[in-house]
């Protein structure tokens, strides 16, 4: 079966609407592994700073920061 000029015409812009799109998507892709690997570096940089924290914290100040903690995650 061979395809008219028309034919041949309304593959290629259904192509290169596809690939433009397919390269939108691929672009999108690469943005969210972007933050999430920023999310992941500020996760990791926040539970060093709690680490350090809680060393320096006395005890009786250690309950108290917890329940707050908990409470926010509770609330929020």
């Amino acid at each position: 079966m061979e395809l008219t000029d028309e034919q041949g015409r309304v593959l290629a812009e259904a192509l290169a609407d596809a690939i433009v799109r397919q390269n939108a998507l691929q672009r999108s892709v690469a943005s969210y592994r972007e933050l999430l690997a920023a999310a992941e570096g500020d996760r990791l940089a926040c539970a060093e700073q709690v680490k350090h924290l809680v060393k320096e914290l006395p005890e009786r100040f250690k309950l108290q920061a917890y329940k707050a903690a908990l409470q926010g995650e509770l609330d929020g």
